[in-house]
């Protein structure tokens, strides 16, 4: 019967090997390693004002709080003069009551409710750009919403922006604003 045995150099080598299989295995380079903020995470908003003492500022109007009954069946549409929603048919299980509220900062976000409902079709929100600081920059805006279980703002995917506005489609209703991203 044969017997292995380790030399010392096999053995050298050996203790040497599994700490830097560990350390490759568990380096935050590593493609194992977990991230620690999805690659959606805006960490520091670059947040579109709102300029209320603009020319032609006249032209667009601001409503501080609207409601508006929408039919789960037909559908419909609530703005407060610079946010819109499109409600299609069939996004809401049943008849409900939307309300579209101001972000008490100067930005142009809002906080739409009833908070957290979920859709079964994407709602549009449309955000007028004019007489913002985005104006004549929209091609770069984009809408991010605030995830309050992570405490952080995040980019919506379903996103288009032109000059004067940005169309995202929505999920859910939480809190949304906009950005100047890059």
């Amino acid at each position: 019967m044969s017997r292995s045995t380790f030399t010392p150099k096999a053995l050298a080598l050996f203790a040497c090997a599994i700490p830097l299989l560990a350390s490759i295995g568990c380096s935050p380079e590593a493609p194992t390693a977990p991230s620690l903020e999805p690659l959606n995470v805006v960490a520091s908003p670059n947040f579109i004002r709102i300029l209320s003492t603009s020319k032609g500022a006249e032209d667009i109007q601001l409503v501080a709080g609207v409601s508006k009954m929408i039919s789960a069946e037909q559908g419909g549409v609530v703005s407060n003069g610079r946010v819109t929603l499109e409600f299609p048919p069939y996004a809401l299980g049943e008849d409900t009551e939307i309300t579209i509220e101001w972000l008490d900062d100067g930005t142009l976000g809002v906080e739409l409710g009833p908070h957290g409902i979920k859709f079964d079709r994407p709602v549009v929100m449309i955000m007028d750009l004019r007489e913002t600081t985005a104006e004549g920059k929209g091609q770069s805006a984009r809408t991010i919403w605030w995830n309050e279980n992570e405490n952080w703002w995040e980019k919506i995917p379903k996103s288009e922006s032109n000059e004067n506005e940005i169309r995202t489609e929505l999920e859910h209703f939480s809190k949304y604003s906009s950005e100047l991203g890059g």
